[in-house]
């Protein structure tokens, strides 16, 4: 049988590696295990689109997050036009 680790014992882990390294002086790894907990929770969510030279090699995925971007941007744009045009 093959042991899958839940997401909360990863955590666990991490943060007694954490408290680990702080008790040590070994602030960098203490740093690294924060920054990776926080990635797994979501913290940092950084998103890179890839380099694609055309629209038909992007995958399904890809090109729900380019137009959800797309259309965020508008959707600043269309606020930021309207309260312009209110003054």
């Amino acid at each position: 049988m093959l042991f899958k680790p839940s997401k909360e014992f990863i955590l666990k882990d991490i943060e007694d590696l954490y408290k680990k390294a702080l008790d040590t002086d070994r602030l960098q790894v203490a740093l690294k295990a924060k920054e990776l907990q926080s990635k797994i929770i979501g913290l940092f969510h950084t998103q890179e689109f890839p380099k694609v030279t055309q629209i038909s090699d992007m995958s399904d995925d890809q090109l729900r997050a380019l137009v959800a971007r797309l259309e965020e941007n508008d959707s600043h744009l269309k606020s930021s036009e309207s309260s312009q045009s209110s003054k």
